[in-house]
């Protein structure tokens, strides 16, 4: 083909925004209007952020492709041209659009061929270095129900700017190369937005994303966004909670966070801290309830950030086991995770089956696979336990004086959190309910009841159970009313009480109509 294509007038906003790359890439000038558009367009169009991440992928590789060409190009300066670097091939590739593919053979040799001028000295005799490479965000956990654009997705997916990561009913955690680790669940949905060399954003659509940055080389952040603002990191433990449209919460575990809102306003807060962003930006204590719901995804992001990582997928029949590696509780099976190779001891528990475990050892670049077919055990008969709500009294001593004091409701609440993390679920709900009973006034003991109701419901199997640790709970309210509330609405699935379950599902949404359950939750009430 000879000649210059016409260029046909723009018939849509992707249309449009495919020729401001043309033009970009071929070093015009874009006006503001033009240059505004062509930025916020490909960071909500699917479509286009993906083409021009490929683009620019693939520049990077072509250049990498060539060893001979790096050798050529550092040979001694008065062996080559001191010509300047060209700065222009990255943004052509960029620009191309799928319509213009046809081009990629001829950009493709003319990137190559321009290699042995990238790194060439300039005439002031500095070498022009090569452009730091881009994010690689990956998919490194799954279990239950997640999706990538609305498909079933497994852990080592490889993710791109424009993916929505969905989790109507599951966990998942995004690495973005070895260094950041974000991981939500039941609810939550995650935008990629950023992988620029300098600058990597999640965007938080739904739910809550917690978030643990290993220490990030020079210039470098990550950070959330969302409609509030957005909250950036540089090596930390922070959790970031959409509470309606206009209000975001965060919790600052580790290290220090910047927020700062869509008209500038910034405030920085430093662990143990939290903020809360809605018109301006407010700062906030970081309490108990708010820990205590983060720290199981703090142990996940834990596991999955790091060097070197080995594929793990585990089954079981029937799922909904827990599984367990090492200290960590991964959640219920089937799960997919990227964890540090080597050798792990793996544990498989559920209700009513004889519990398992394995010691695995993980090689690099392998991907272990086991599904375990679990064996039922005999029914034991039941063990009583105190009412969560109905503590009884420590009896006085033999000369009448108070008793002793035991354990604080502190000291019991971190051993409730340490066998939840490390998957003991049975000592557990032990540890919650000798919270509930020793100190059934302080803040632990409120929040100790929506936990131990997770963990009656989810790992216990006693739905019973865990409708009355949420009831207890919502008698007096407190700012875990919406996840007890939700629970309620899941117990009384599981104990098969429809017209409680509708009545509860219709109160849920009255009071949280915008929450992340919300549009499940509708779906559900359409059941017939």
């Amino acid at each position: 083909m000879t000649g210059t294509p016409e260029r046909l007038p723009p018939a849509s906003a992707c249309d449009r925004w495919i020729a401001l790359s043309d033009r970009k890439a071929i070093g015009e000038g874009l006006s503001p209007t033009e240059a505004t558009f062509h930025r916020d367009h490909a960071a909500t169009c699917t479509a286009c952020s993906a083409e021009a991440h490929v683009f620019e992928s693939l520049a990077l590789e072509l250049v990498l492709a060539r060893p001979e060409g790096l050798e050529a190009a550092l040979v001694a300066p008065e062996h080559r041209p001191r010509a300047r670097a060209s700065s222009t091939w990255v943004g052509k590739l960029a620009g191309l659009s799928k319509r213009r593919s046809r081009l990629l053979p001829v950009v493709a040799a003319a990137a190559l061929g321009a290699l042995g001028a990238w790194l060439v000295l300039s005439p002031e005799g500095e070498r022009n270095e090569l452009p730091a490479p881009a994010a690689r965000a990956t998919l490194a956990f799954v279990s239950g129900e997640v999706t990538v654009n609305a498909e079933p997705a497994s852990a080592g997916r490889a993710l791109h700017v424009g993916d929505v990561i969905a989790m109507p009913q599951g966990e998942a955690c995004v690495r973005l190369d070895t260094s950041v680790a974000a991981c939500g669940a039941h609810g939550t949905e995650l935008r990629v937005h950023t992988l620029a060399a300098k600058e990597r954003r999640l965007q938080l659509l739904r739910g809550r994303v917690v978030s643990r940055l290993l220490p990030q080389p020079t210039g470098t952040t990550f950070g959330v966004v969302t409609p509030t603002g957005t909250v950036v990191a540089k090596g930390t433990i922070f959790t970031v909670e959409l509470m309606g449209r206009h209000r975001s919460n965060v919790r600052v575990h580790e290290g220090t966070v910047q927020g700062a809102l869509i008209d500038g306003t910034q405030r920085t807060v430093t662990a143990p801290g939290a903020l809360e962003l809605t018109e301006t930006i407010r700062e906030a204590a970081l309490t108990g309830d708010g820990v205590e719901r983060d720290s199981p995804s703090i142990a996940l992001a834990s596991l999955v950030t790091g060097d070197t990582h080995c594929a793990l997928d585990v089954e079981t029949s029937p799922p909904g086991a827990t599984i367990a590696l090492g200290t960590t509780n991964l959640g219920p099976s089937p799960i997919a995770v990227l964890v540090h190779c080597g050798t792990h001891r793996l544990s498989v528990s559920h209700p009513g089956y004889a519990p398992l475990a394995e010691r695995l050892t993980l090689e690099h670049g392998a991907r272990t696979a086991r599904s375990y077919d679990l064996a039922r055990v005999p029914e034991a008969a039941p063990v009583p336990r105190a009412a969560p709500a109905t503590p009884s009294a420590a009896p006085p001593s033999a000369n009448g004086a108070p008793p002793s004091a035991g354990p604080s409701a502190r000291t019991l609440l971190a051993r409730a959190r340490a066998f939840r993390v490390s998957g003991r679920a049975a000592e557990a709900a032990g540890a919650y309910r000798e919270l509930l009973a020793q100190h059934p006034r302080s803040a632990e003991a409120r929040a100790a009841l929506v936990s131990l109701g997770e963990i009656e419901l989810s790992q216990l199997g006693d739905p019973k159970a865990a409708l009355a640790s949420f009831e207890a709970y919502l008698r007096k309210g407190g700012p875990l009313a919406q996840e007890a509330s939700h629970g309620k609405i899941r117990a009384l699935r599981e104990l098969g009480q429809r017209g409680e379950e509708r009545a509860a599902i219709e109160r849920f949404l009255a009071s949280y109509p915008e929450s992340p359950q919300a549009e499940r939750l509708r779906q559900r009430l359409e059941e017939p």
